[in-house]
């Protein structure tokens, strides 16, 4: 633990997905993240879209859009979203 090494050896332990999941800061910075896209943008679309922009670096495909678009229709809000972001495979591994 005291020791730097220069790469991060690959592993899939269920504490890091519950940790993802469940963890206080990540669900703060869910939530300042949505903030910041809510004062940039003024409508959902173009919220998703940056978003998706910001997290992933490119826009999003047209079934993402729809699928965030649907998901914000159902009464979540920006913050889940966010997380949910957060939890993608894309967003936590380099590809």
């Amino acid at each position: 633990p005291i020791s730097t090494i220069g790469s991060r050896s690959v592993s899939t332990v269920p504490s890091q997905a519950l940790i993802l999941l469940n963890n206080e800061f990540v669900l703060q910075q869910a939530a300042r993240w949505a903030e910041r896209v809510r004062t940039a943008a003024s409508d959902d679309r173009t919220r998703v879209q940056l978003m998706f922009r910001q997290a992933f670096a490119r826009p999003p495909e047209a079934w993402e859009l729809a699928d965030s678009m649907a998901f914000l229709s159902q009464g979540r809000n920006l913050e889940d979203l966010c997380h949910v972001l957060f939890n993608s495979a894309e967003f936590l591994y380099v590809q």
